[in-house]
């Protein structure tokens, strides 16, 4: 099987006076599917060395957690400096890389791109336009909607990131890398009750 590193999100757990990792159990039965090997991130281990120690064959920025520079407090702000460090060496050593939902959003902003507060895209599915360049994955077939999670949304992206999708309202909602193996998407795949072709294409194409 193919190892894919996966990051989590950060949780403050009050009663038990703790900071948490978690990440949705779905992923690991979804990735197995697809015999890929999910290997959950933890976040107090330095980037590099998680990278060297598992040599993966893709990494995924999960959802969860709110980007610091819309929310700034602490564990924001540690997620996204660990996820910083992770990502600019996928981009040094070409590993693919697959961000869903705060991950899509994560890495918009890294290029530049606009992420603003959005209402109606929480717990709803929406309908969904797909553009010519989504044709480049091969999927047998495209959804008319997706699932819907998140209360910001991407308005712009700049190059080197060229839109896949939009939703309805016209914010993105899935984008690829112009040269480098690195897709994003609103959506969240582990939460459909099957993967669709769509995001089994994705994983293939990636992965």
């Amino acid at each position: 099987m193919k190892k894919i590193l996966i990051t989590q999100r950060i949780e403050s757990v009050r009663e038990y006076e703790e900071t948490r990792e978690a990440l949705d159990i779905r992923w690991a039965d979804m990735l197995r599917g697809q015999q890929l090997l999910a290997i959950p991130v933890p976040v107090k281990v330095s980037a590099q060395d998680v990278v060297q120690a598992h040599h993966p064959d893709g990494v995924i920025f999960s959802g969860g957690n709110t980007l610091s520079a819309i929310s700034p407090n602490e564990l924001s702000e540690l997620r996204d400096n660990y996820e910083r460090a992770l990502l600019e060496i996928c981009l040094e050593k070409q590993v693919p890389v697959f961000a869903v939902c705060r991950g899509a959003q994560f890495l918009a902003s890294y290029f530049g791109g606009e992420i603003r507060e959005h209402d109606g895209h929480v717990a709803q599915r929406h309908l969904i336009e797909f553009g010519d360049a989504i044709k480049h994955l091969k999927s047998p077939e495209l959804p008319e909607t997706v699932n819907s999670f998140h209360n910001h949304s991407i308005h712009t992206i700049e190059a080197p990131l060229s839109p896949l999708a939009h939703a309805h309202d016209g914010t993105v909602e899935a984008f690829a890398h112009n040269t480098l193996p690195i897709i994003g998407v609103m959506w969240h795949p582990e939460r459909e009750a099957e993967l669709t072709p769509l995001d089994a294409a994705i994983l293939r194409y990636l992965f």
